[in-house]
């Protein structure tokens, strides 16, 4: 049914016009670097009683949001960072996680619609590092969105993150299942490679097990975690003596630009710079501020409590395979992530597992365990080695049949 002629409503040459210069002002403003429409998670708009001008900074949600781009970069899942946000009081669902982490707004650029694909510049402050946001969006790029894993999925938690040694692609999972004369269902799950040149596929038994000797050649022998210890501790000092003098020249270079921001601030209330010089220099000394501050921030968490560090570390060093196998799916992907944070590769030729790149502390927890049983080994194979004739060391010195 048609609506009577005086409610209906036709767009004139004039409202159009009037729309595409209110589009055209807001996308200058965007070009601009200024944010349209409600502030980001973890943002507010905050307007200066002096000014009177409006600007866009943190609010009280901001370290969470900082915390969930750190979670996901150690490997953790967007179901354990959407868990560990909400208990924390910040109620956020998967896909708005998801949403968050890709939005470019946190290491200081906008990007919108009326942009047309193009990324500004913002002039709000950055909650992350550019560096930081690029390292977490490559390990977003390897989970396609949307994407709702089946629940047989679980008995295949190394699907994508193993990848062929031949083609170079991540292996693919599939299941099979069985119906027994009593109705009972029997599945059996498989990894595969779905190159036409590879085409092969294992049993996840199978390549489960390999994946456990993997990782029981990483594992500490708790015999030797006192003298690892020790041995990490003298590491640790003398990275302690390095960092600690980084860490004093960061606090230096901090309290320059902050007299360097005052300054420019200073000299521009009292008119002696205009407002684009101002712009550009304060913005300028805002992202060294956030960086360095950045910097600061992940120093004095490698600075605290060094010996817990350690502590822990041997413990989930000694219980490598324990921790997996254990584990529950999630579990399971948190250890995968945090020994080969680039994945593994699957030599189907020689039914083995090579590794691109291990975590750099529990590769040096192996190579001192390593170190030492062989230590040992040689110490028991001279002792087994010594001729009859020999005597042992005691309060007289050993003699030698001479």
């Amino acid at each position: 049914m048609e609506a009577p002629a005086k409610f209906q409503y036709v767009v004139s040459g004039t409202d159009t016009l009037r729309r595409q210069k209110c589009v055209a002002g807001m996308k200058e403003k965007l070009l601009k670097g200024e944010w349209l429409g409600v502030a980001p998670l973890g943002y507010k708009y905050y307007r200066s009683d002096d000014t009177k001008d409006q600007k866009i900074v943190f609010n009280n949600d901001a370290p969470l949001i900082r915390l969930a781009f750190q979670m996901k970069l150690r490997g953790a899942t967007n179901v354990m960072i959407a868990k560990k946000i909400s208990r924390k009081g910040l109620r956020l669902t998967e896909k708005r996680l998801s949403e968050t982490l890709r939005n470019p707004f946190y290491c200081g650029y906008l990007a919108h619609n009326l942009l047309d694909g193009q990324v500004v510049k913002g002039r709000h402050p950055a909650l992350i590092s550019e560096e930081l946001f690029l390292q977490v969006n490559e390990i977003l790029k390897k989970v396609p969105q949307g994407f709702k894993w089946k629940e047989e999925n679980h008995a295949l938690p190394l699907r994508k993150f193993v990848s062929c040694e031949c083609c170079g692609n991540p292996l693919t999972g599939y299941d099979r299942s069985k119906t027994l004369k009593n109705g009972k269902v029997l599945y059996f799950h498989y990894y595969k490679c779905n190159t036409k040149s590879c085409k092969f596929n294992r049993s996840n038994k199978l390549m489960h097990a390999r994946f456990v000797e993997l990782l029981n050649s990483f594992q500490l022998d708790r015999n030797l975690m006192p003298l690892i210890k020790e041995q990490l501790e003298i590491k640790v000092d003398n990275l302690f003596s390095s960092t600690l003098d980084s860490f004093k020249s960061m606090v230096t270079k901090q309290g320059e630009l902050k007299a360097d921001l005052e300054s420019v601030e200073m000299r521009h209330a009292i008119g002696k710079i205009d407002s684009a010089l101002y712009e550009k220099s304060s913005n300028k000394l805002k992202a060294e501020l956030q960086t360095i501050s950045e910097e600061l921030e992940r120093s004095t968490i490698n600075l605290s409590n060094p010996s817990e560090l350690i502590e822990k570390g041997l413990v989930f060093a000694s219980e490598l395979a324990n921790c997996w196998l254990n584990g529950d799916y999630e579990e399971r992907l948190m250890v995968q992530n945090i020994l080969f944070p680039e994945g593994i590769i699957y030599d189907k030729k020689n039914d083995q597992y090579r590794t691109s790149n291990a975590n750099e502390v529990i590769k040096l927890i192996a190579e001192l365990s390593d170190t030492y049983t062989k230590k040992e080994r040689r110490q028991v194979s001279d002792s087994c080695d010594l001729s009859p004739s020999v005597a042992r060391g005691g309060v007289e010195p050993p003699t030698f049949g001479l």
